[in-house]
């Protein structure tokens, strides 16, 4: 079975839910684990920050915090949760004695998922449920542009990356000038949708 070991990254993971984000990775989780791949999730939650959770026996959740509280925007908060992520799963790669690749969940997990595949040169796969020009429009300040910058730098880096339909493929194209074979859709609302986001993951294989 290929892959055997995924570190699944995400900033909101049951029973933590905010978004759409924290059901697909739920859903995503449990489907590989009943494929037989061993499923580590390494996720934000500031209520119970540094726990250990087995959801069944190739199911792993593991929590961090962040220890700047109060962050004015989501970016410094991205950027000091990533490096109690970072920390936290290399723990665990090495207590587990490594992974066949991640995968992360849109930008606010990209800047710890950069430094762990430079660290560790575990492949890297995204999913986009959004991007930032989408998300501003023709807005412009700092701010945009270093999460632009940040979804660029995944984007490069990624051998996948994943959205939710047909425009959002597009998009990403548009914005990040990426090649049409690097984006695979995968649609939430379809049954077995997880099936699309495994057999994206055999571009390893080749």
């Amino acid at each position: 079975m290929f892959p055997e070991r995924v570190l699944l990254l995400t900033w909101e993971y049951p029973p933590r839910s905010i978004s759409p984000i924290s059901h697909y990775c739920k859903q995503l989780a449990d489907y590989l684990s009943s494929k037989g791949v061993d499923v580590i999730v390494l996720t934000y939650d500031d209520q119970k920050p540094n726990k250990f959770y087995l959801e069944n026996d190739n199911l792993f959740v593991f929590t961090v915090g962040n220890p700047v509280h109060g962050a004015y925007n989501p970016l410094t908060w991205s950027l000091t949760m990533a490096y109690e992520m970072e920390k936290k799963a290399l723990d665990v790669i090495r207590e587990i004695g490594g992974i066949d690749l991640m995968h992360a969940q849109d930008w606010l997990t990209i800047p710890a998922a950069l430094l762990l595949k430079e660290y560790t040169e575990t492949p890297l796969f995204i999913t986009f449920h959004s991007i930032e020009p989408v998300r501003v429009g023709g807005a412009c300040d700092p701010y945009i542009e270093a999460v632009k910058r940040l979804e660029y730098e995944g984007c490069k880096e990624a051998e996948k990356i994943f959205v939710n339909n047909l425009w959002m493929k597009y998009q990403v194209m548009y914005h990040y000038s990426v090649p049409e074979r690097k984006v695979e859709i995968a649609i939430p609302q379809r049954k077995l949708w997880m099936r699309d986001v495994l057999k994206g993951y055999e571009v390893l294989k080749r």
